[in-house]
């Protein structure tokens, strides 16, 4: 298991505009799931099945 102290860095390509509630909420089910601090960023996904 990763600890809490880990980081860990994502793209997060949403279909619409956030708010900036919802862009604050985007770090806690991740951090819960993941067990590592998330460093969020906002923008297109590049590679992958889905870029």
């Amino acid at each position: 298991m990763t600890s809490r102290h880990a980081k860990v860095a994502i793209t997060v390509e949403p279909l619409a505009d956030l708010t900036t509630p919802q862009l604050k909420q985007l770090d806690e089910p991740i951090a819960s799931i993941l067990q590592a601090r998330p460093t969020p960023t906002i923008g297109p996904v590049g590679i992958g099945a889905h870029a």
